[in-house]
This record gives C-alpha cells, structure tokens and sequence, in this order.
C-alpha cells in the first residue's frame, strides 16, 4: 500500500487503499518444505490450502486443509510445528522483526484485521471469528459511510484493541529460537523438530486439545459465562 501510494503525487480520488494488520510471514522456503514433508503433497498438484477451519467445536482456530489428488488432510494446531513457530514468531521473515508499519499509523484509508478483543463484544455473534476495521483517512470514512448499513458491526475499543493485537503497537519480536530454527529444520529434518514440539507440550496444552475436541464452542462459552457470572459475584 505504501508503494501504491507513492507512486502518485496526489492519489485519485477512485483509489482505497486497504491495508491488513500482519503479524509477520514465514520463509517461503519453510512452506514449501512443510508441504512437502509435513502433508506429504506434492506442492505442484496442492489445490487448496485453508487456515481457519470452523467447525462446531472451534470458531476459527488453525487446522490447516490442504485438498489433493481428491483427498484432505488436516492438521490441528497444537501438534503443528508450522502454526507452533508462526505463534512463537519463530519462523518469519527477517524484515517482520522491524516492520515500520506495526502501529496504529496505517499506510492504507482502511485497515482489515483479525480481532484480538473479540472477548469484549459479548452478544456480538460469540461462536464466529470477528475482524476489526480501522479507518484512517476522510476517503476511509467516506467509504464505509456508503457501506455501514450492510454490514453488521459493533463499535470497536481501539485502545483496547492496540493492546491486545500487538502488531498495532510495534513489530514481532524476534526470539532467540529464530537463531537456529532453520539450520535446525535444515540439518536435522522437519520431523525431527517437529517431534520436538508435540513433545514440549505442557499438560495444560494437552488437556485444552482434548476440550476443543470433545466439548461443542457453544458449549464452552455458555460454560465460561456462568464461571465468570460466579467470579464475579464473589
């Protein structure tokens, strides 16, 4: 977007610009690999590959799908290496560790992103995932003026938002794993690492995998609520 914009020395009036809150990208490289070791698919013959597999039981949490040769294969989040390293920051890019973009000073008229204070619009369609939607500039409003009575929306807490969704407060901090995780991938394998991972789960993670597997998302936020209604009368 901010190369879009440079271009021109004043932008047409026809151009939005929209750009996403990202939390940084993994090496091309790391994905070929993963598709090929991980899923066993040749990536010349993947057809799909969807990150947000809902179900009864999850709202949008990772299970990668890949569609092949008339077949599906998925794989859920806590035993992914992939998804594991993406969540540690682990595995991006080496420019996403100083992003100048990561803060609430977006290139874009409208910015599109994943909400991170989901938890605080209660009543506010609990079992799909939300997406925020910032507008920066007078041709951002202008635009959602025109579109705002088809789209159903609550008010977004952009403070709490920005401090929840880390991305809109500075770039993805690069841990110390990120040293040796691709020489690691490199020289040992992609299963040996991996192996690593789902071996490395506390107990804790452990039990959540069996939760999100046996009890329905609407059953689970009915619990939660009448914890929390508990908590809160202590």
């Amino acid at each position: 977007v901010a190369g879009v914009s440079s271009l021109f020395t004043e932008e047409p009036a026809n151009l939005y610009t929209v750009d996403l809150v990202c939390h940084g990208v993994p090496s091309p490289a790391f994905w070929d690999d993963y598709v090929h070791s991980a899923i066993q698919v040749d990536y010349a013959s993947e057809k799909n590959a969807a990150f947000r597999i809902k179900t009864p039981f999850e709202r949008g949490s990772y299970a990668l799908q890949v569609m092949s040769g008339g077949r599906i294969v998925r794989r859920p989040a806590a035993l992914d290496l992939y998804y594991s390293l993406f969540m540690k920051g682990a595995s991006f890019r080496e420019s996403c560790y100083k992003c100048s973009y990561a803060s609430l000073r977006r290139p874009g008229d409208i910015t599109i992103g994943d909400c991170a204070s989901v938890g605080n619009y209660e009543g506010f369609h609990d079992e799909e995932v939300l997406s925020i939607m910032l507008l920066s500039t007078e041709k951002g409003i202008k635009l959602w003026n025109r579109l705002e009575d088809s789209v159903d929306y609550a008010e977004l807490d952009v403070e709490l938002e920005s401090s929840l969704n880390a991305q809109l407060n500075h770039p993805a901090k690069r841990p110390l794993i990120r040293d040796v995780i691709y020489s690691r991938l490199r020289d040992e394998g992609y299963a040996a690492v991996e192996k690593d991972i789902v071996e490395g789960l506390s107990w804790r993670e452990r039990a959540g995998v069996a939760v999100r597997k046996a009890i329905p998302l609407k059953l689970r936020i009915k619990i939660k609520r009448v914890i929390g209604g508990k908590r809160a009368r202590k």
